[in-house]
C-alpha cells in the first residue's frame, strides 16, 4: 500500500488501528489490540475556535 494511501486511511475520523502479531513459523495470531484517539472536548473546542477552519494539508472542511 503506498503511504499516501495509508496516510489518507489514518486520517480518517474513527479510524481505529489494530496490530496483530502472529506466530511467523505456524502462522497462529498470537496477540491483537486496537488503538484509537478520541481529541477530548474542551481541547476540541479550543482548536476549532483558534483556527475557525481545518489546518491539514489538503483538507477542505470549516
Amino acid at each position: 500500500m503506498p503511504a499516501s494511501v495509508a496516510r489518507d486511511i489514518a486520517l480518517r475520523p474513527g479510524t481505529v488501528g489494530h496490530r496483530l502479531v502472529h506466530d511467523p513459523v505456524t502462522g497462529v495470531a498470537m496477540d491483537r489490540t486496537a488503538s484509537g484517539y478520541r481529541i477530548p472536548q474542551g481541547l476540541r473546542d479550543d482548536v476549532v475556535a483558534r483556527d475557525v477552519t481545518c489546518r491539514a494539508p489538503g483538507c477542505a472542511q470549516g
